[in-house]
């Protein structure tokens, strides 16, 4: 194990936030906060397709674990994706509770 950081979360946190979550929903927002490394908030880029490989799962099993963090207001849209025939760029994600969050809109 090259990496040897570990996420913290706090029980009144979890039990508020995250347990009425569905079980892949609670998988993808530690997956989200895996990329964070005490800087980079409002730059985590993560796209469907790699939360999908993350996961097992289908990219519209990804799609909804965003919209379900979203609606539930842990995560926020920093940038949203660009596509085009030359380069392809994935979301940038806000973590909404890390403490040098800036703040966004929710453009979802």
């Amino acid at each position: 194990m090259k990496n040897k950081q570990f996420i913290r979360i706090f029980y009144d946190f979890f039990d508020k936030k995250l347990a009425p979550l569905s079980p892949n929903a609670i998988a993808g927002y530690l997956h989200l906060r895996r990329r964070f490394n005490g800087k980079n908030n409002d730059e985590i880029r993560f796209s469907c397709r790699e939360l999908a490989d993350c996961l097992g799962k289908s990219k519209s099993t990804a799609k909804n674990i965003f919209d379900e963090l979203l609606d539930r207001g842990l995560i926020n849209i920093a940038k949203d994706s660009d596509f085009n025939v030359k380069y392809k760029i994935a979301r940038l994600w806000t973590i909404n509770d890390l403490k040098n969050k800036k703040s966004v809109q929710n453009n979802g």
